[in-house]
C-alpha cells in the first residue's frame, strides 16, 4: 500500500497527503489510482505537503514523479487542477515558485475551492 494517502471521498478531487519520504513503488501506486479516475473523466489534486522536509525528496525520487506524471498526462490529459498546501510560509513560497502552473495555499480548504473552481471550469 502506497504510503502516500489517497482520498476519494470528494472525487473527482484527489485528496493526497505526500509522507516525509518517499519511494519509487508509492510514485507508481499514485500514477496508478490518478490513471483509474482520469479513465472516468477530468480530475483535480489536492495535495497536503506539510510532511516534507524543506530540502523536499531526493532528485532521482522527483524526477521519478515528474516522469510519472508526464507519462499520465500524454495517456490521459484529464488533471484540470493541481493545488498544494502546507501550513509553511517559506515553503509556500519556494514551491510556488518551482511548480507553475500548480497552486499553493495555506489551508486545505482553499486549494480544494481553487481546485474545484477549476475542474467545473473545464467540465
Amino acid at each position: 500500500m502506497s504510503k502516500i494517502l489517497v482520498d476519494l471521498s470528494e472525487f473527482p478531487v484527489f485528496h493526497l497527503k505526500f509522507p516525509p519520504e518517499l519511494t519509487r513503488e508509492d510514485v507508481d501506486e499514485l500514477g496508478e489510482a490518478l490513471l483509474e479516475g482520469m479513465r472516468k473523466g477530468k480530475i483535480a489534486t489536492v495535495s497536503d505537503i506539510n510532511q516534507i522536509a524543506m530540502a523536499g525528496y531526493p532528485a532521482s525520487i522527483r524526477q521519478y514523479f515528474a516522469d510519472m506524471v508526464k507519462r499520465i498526462h500524454g495517456q490521459f490529459p484529464n488533471i484540470a487542477a493541481e493545488s498544494v498546501y502546507t501550513d509553511n510560509a517559506i515553503a509556500r513560497g519556494v514551491y510556488t515558485a518551482y511548480t507553475y502552473p500548480t497552486k499553493c495555499f495555506r489551508t486545505r480548504e482553499e486549494a480544494t475551492a481553487w481546485a474545484v473552481e477549476l475542474l467545473r471550469a473545464a467540465r
